[in-house]
């Protein structure tokens, strides 16, 4: 017996070497097999941030990372990660997925399970985590170049000489403004990026992986911010954007920044009430992932919040400051073809004091003075976790 054990031992050290090496050949195996689609998924990568990757400090981490991500972009459905804690697979794999806007989490990341009953005592002896994957679609490559392209065309169309933030706001309008919501929960699509730029039917991921798509392309460092339902006793979760402008990182949510699920509001209409935003304000709708919230950071540089930027901003409330201010930013949005404008107050108290109904009128008649528009109806719409008002404009 004591034979046989010492054997064993000497049997899990050779697979121990052998997975070594099997696993510094991961990449290179993978590229043969599907060298074909080497050039698209190249591109495909170049779309991601390392903002995840950049936190691990950790060299084993680092290259469970990069093996993880090879494994997702090149479709390999099921792949052993020897001598890998599920737990830290488990947290790596959603890493990369958070950095690839490519890579769902909805579609392509699901938790390994330490209790499988296929998993063999030599599995567990040697803390085997297989980590199984469900991809989008069968044309996968097909629908993610396409997607590519589109979003390549859409990045080439801005005008040229933007800054950063003048390209961030760019698209955070074609997002808001091209994408509906669907609540057809067949339509996978609606889960990624193609549902997005490709159907312009979406639900929060398409929204969120799609915006961070185009962002990446235009040079501007995007990845994503989470929440599973279950981290926090909830049935559903959540999945929005953050990125970098002149060093300084900003919460954004073109998904709630758009009402496209509802057939009173008009097409054109964009809220901001989620655009360039700090960590504190997301905080106040929706919690963060635990595996990822000490990560996060504050995001509490104000020069290029949105609101601060453009005088849409107030410590306290004055129909004619608030009215005059919103009325010449709707003028502009008018003038781009888009509609509607955000106003965001300091405290509960101005912001109730904006909305009662002895304001409301005044409000939108200042509003209708200074945008030009008179012929127009208006109408609002308002946000009690963010305390900002969104005024439109109905035909």
């Amino acid at each position: 017996m004591k034979k046989l054990s010492h054997l064993f031992i000497v049997f899990a050290l050779c697979l121990l070497a052998l997975s070594g090496l099997h696993s510094s050949a991961l990449n290179s195996s993978i590229r043969d097999e599907y060298i074909s689609e080497t050039t698209l998924i190249e591109q495909l990568k170049s779309c991601s941030s390392d903002f995840y990757r950049n936190t691990l400090t950790d060299e084993k981490e680092i290259a469970l990372y990069d093996k993880i991500e090879t494994v997702m972009f090149y479709c390999r459905d099921e792949y052993p990660f020897f001598f890998t804690d599920d737990e830290t697979v488990n947290k790596i794999s959603l890493y990369v997925c958070l950095d690839n806007p490519f890579l769902t989490i909805t579609n392509q990341y699901y938790e390994t399970q330490t209790e499988n009953a296929d998993s063999t005592l030599l599995e567990k002896y040697l803390g085997t985590a297989y980590l199984p994957f469900q991809f989008v679609t069968d044309d996968y490559y097909g629908k993610m170049a396409e997607v590519y392209r589109t979003a390549q065309s859409i990045v080439s169309a801005m005008p040229t000489g933007q800054t950063d933030y003048e390209k961030a706001l760019y698209l955070h309008d074609y997002i808001v403004t091209s994408v509906r919501y669907t609540y057809d929960y067949s339509d996978t699509d609606a889960d990624n990026a193609y549902g997005a730029l490709m159907n312009h039917r979406a639900r929060c991921e398409g929204y969120t992986d799609a915006y961070a798509i185009l962002l990446n392309i235009a040079g501007i460092d995007a990845t994503k911010v989470m929440y599973f339902g279950s981290d926090t006793n909830s049935e559903a979760g959540h999945i929005w954007n953050m990125l970098s402008l002149d060093g300084s990182w900003y919460q954004s949510d073109s998904t709630n920044d758009s009402f496209g699920a509802d057939a009173d509001i008009p097409s054109d209409y964009t809220s901001y009430a989620y655009f360039l935003i700090s960590t504190a304000d997301i905080l106040n709708s929706y919690p963060i992932n635990s595996q990822i919230a000490d990560l996060i950071p504050p995001c509490d540089n104000d020069t290029n919040n949105f609101f601060q930027k453009n005088s849409l901003y107030f410590t306290e409330y004055n129909r004619y400051d608030v009215g005059k201010a919103a009325g010449r930013f709707l003028k502009n949005q008018l003038a781009k073809g888009l509609n509607g404008v955000s106003v965001k107050f300091s405290s509960k108290e101005a912001y109730q004091k904006a909305l009662s109904s002895d304001e409301i009128p005044y409000l939108l008649s200042i509003i209708s003075d200074y945008d030009g528009a008179n012929a127009y109806y208006y109408n609002y719409f308002y946000n009690d976790e963010q305390l900002v008002i969104t005024f439109f404009t109905e035909k």
